[in-house]
């Protein structure tokens, strides 16, 4: 089987991912632990064309990159950042905490209908990771609508990630190389992937939450779909295996406290 279509392919990655600030970053990183310049070896079908993986145009989280660190070598899948949201929901007249979950398609962990808190990948622009508070905001408010079909009100939407970043700057404990783009890392053991956390609380009138239960939404184009779940917050913190959901609550308790 001939590999020149890969073969350039991993040449075209190479010289896309040496232009990009974070891969520069990372490899003055890996450098300083005496390993190897990490490489990116291969592009991942990620948000492309069929066309243009046949043609070899890179895609900017779509990377297989191998280093040498530490003694022993690695290899990290570069993906990109995403956004989560949790709901922290009443109805009027009922002091039950509830909150809105999805089920979907998870191929990488084999489940159909897995359980989770509302998330998508963060639009990214100029091939770059470059991002602000503002653009993420936008993302996961989009996200929501697309993954539940309700339009919430985007005044009730907290910043969870940036109060946290905020927060540590004003403790004796706090580092400069401590602070991150993304403050939840979800695998950096091998992957790049972090999440910028978001939090929605809000009162509804009686009824809603049983009106929306079961329903189907999902955003056609992306071929998605995905089913809402309401739940018990006290059942969720234990059904729930998500680990954004998880640190998104620990993370409102908090900011609430």
């Amino acid at each position: 089987m001939s590999t020149r279509g890969a073969t350039s392919n991993t040449e075209v990655c190479r010289a896309f991912a040496a232009q990009l600030p974070w891969y520069q970053r990372y490899a003055s990183g890996i450098a300083r632990l005496g390993g190897s310049v990490p490489v990116p070896v291969a592009c991942c079908p990620i948000a492309n064309t069929h066309e243009e993986i046949l043609n070899g145009v890179p895609n900017p989280r779509g990377f297989v990159m191998s280093s040498t660190t530490c003694g022993g070598p690695t290899v990290t899948f570069i993906r990109g950042d995403c956004a989560a949201c949790i709901f922290i929901l009443r109805e009027e007249g009922n002091d039950t905490v509830y909150t809105l979950l999805v089920r979907q398609l998870r191929p990488a962990v084999g489940r159909s209908n897995l359980l989770e808190t509302v998330a998508g990948m963060i639009d990214l622009s100029a091939g770059t990771f470059a991002l602000n508070a503002g653009a993420v905001g936008d993302r996961i408010r989009r996200e929501v609508k697309e993954e539940t079909g309700i339009d919430f009100d985007p005044a009730q939407f907290v910043d969870l990630s940036s109060w946290q970043q905020a927060e540590a700057r004003t403790m004796r404990s706090f580092h400069p190389e401590d602070e991150l783009t993304t403050p939840v890392q979800l695998s950096p053991g091998g992957c790049d992937e972090g999440c910028h956390l978001f939090a929605y609380s809000a009162v509804l009138p009686a009824g809603t939450l049983r009106s929306i239960h079961g329903s189907e939404a999902g955003a056609a184009d992306e071929n998605e779909r995905t089913l809402i779940q309401i739940m018990p917050m006290n059942e969720a913190l234990f059904v729930v295996k998500d680990a954004k959901f998880l640190s998104a609550y620990t993370l409102w308790q908090l900011y609430t406290d």
